[in-house]
């Protein structure tokens, strides 16, 4: 215990290891002592040293692990696929906005780019909640349309496809994370939320009529 403690301050007093209130703190009495190290000595104090870090990192990681209460692999996975639904929406959307013609073009062209937009932000706000897990967010996007539209009602009926596709994802996040975390679960009820609403305004596009 002493040679360790005699270790870790001749690394603290070389300004190698930071972090010394973690450590306990500067001794400059027993820095002075360590001064006097062999070599072979001060080699065992980098294996001491290594070891004490990785046993804090170690720490750390399972102090976080243990602060979920959901199972976190499966969240991200979900995260993921939101991620590149939002990502391919960004696309279509925006190439749906190029083939708008006839009275309509001006408005729905600028309502499909708001979309693309919207999209993009959803992208980054899952992205986000990647990270604030720890986790790498997947880089890649969902699967784009193959069929060409040559109207707006093929558009919007394909789009209208795509948003209940969207708000599935985020349905099934939420029974993920519901009564198991307070910030995820706001936020996928959220997105059910505006989805849902885009969704039921997307089908009052489509309409032939009023409703009765």
């Amino acid at each position: 215990m002493m040679f360790k403690r005699m270790a870790l301050n001749y690394w603290l007093s070389r300004g190698k290891l930071f972090g010394r209130v973690a450590l306990g703190g500067f001794d400059e009495r027993v820095a002075r002592q360590t001064c006097s190290l062999s070599y072979a000595d001060r080699l065992k104090t980098d294996s001491i040293v290594a070891t004490e870090i990785r046993n804090m990192a170690t720490g750390k990681e399972n102090a976080m692990a243990r602060a979920f209460q959901f199972d976190v692999e499966a969240v991200v996975k979900q995260l993921n696929r939101i991620l590149q639904m939002e990502l391919a929406a960004v696309i279509y959307y925006t190439h749906y906005s190029f083939m708008i013609y006839g009275h309509a073009r001006i408005p729905i062209t600028s309502w499909l780019r708001d979309n693309a937009s919207e999209s993009l932000a959803h992208a980054q706000e899952a992205g986000q909640m990647i990270m604030r897990l720890h986790k790498r967010p997947a880089l890649g996007i969902a699967a784009l349309p193959t069929t060409h539209h040559n109207t707006i009602d093929e558009i919007l009926a394909e789009s209208i496809q795509r948003e209940e596709a969207g708000v599935e994802l985020y349905r099934e996040l939420l029974a993920l994370v519901k009564d198991k975390s307070v910030v995820l679960e706001e936020y996928a009820t959220r997105l059910v939320s505006a989805e849902a609403v885009h969704l039921r305004e997307m089908e009052l596009m489509a309409m032939q009529r009023a409703p009765d």
